[in-house]
């Protein structure tokens, strides 16, 4: 069974998880979301700085207006977060690596299911 099936099943542990299917960014999402999941997707081409990804992460995960966009911050709010995950696609890209380490190994992986795409 792939790890999105997992996730879509609610079976999928927190921590991070290699993304080998074939379905787009958006169609995962969707379906996670039909299961009552929050589903941040985050575009790996599109981040360039550790700015956007908290904008992002605060948007899709509809995290609470106090949050302060920094690890520390994303830390505590994950802690109250209903059922969520991450799709990472083509998270080789962009300008973010030692961002991409620091959430995905530090905060994001530690919470919730991240499922990244190179």
């Amino acid at each position: 069974m792939s790890v999105l099936s997992r996730v879509l099943r609610g079976t999928a542990a927190p921590g991070v998880h290699r993304w080998h299917s074939a379905w787009p960014a958006p169609a995962a999402a969707a379906a996670a979301r039909r299961q009552g999941l929050r589903v941040a997707v985050l575009d790996g081409a599109r981040l360039r700085t550790e700015a956007d990804l908290h904008d992002v992460l605060a948007r899709d995960l509809d995290l609470p207006e106090h949050y302060g966009r920094n690890l520390d911050a994303l830390a505590d709010v994950l802690r109250d977060l209903p059922p969520a995950v991450v799709l990472w696609d083509d998270a080789g890209a962009g300008g973010l690596p030692a961002a991409r380490r620091a959430l995905v190994e530090r905060v994001l992986g530690e919470r919730l299911p991240v499922l990244v795409r190179d």
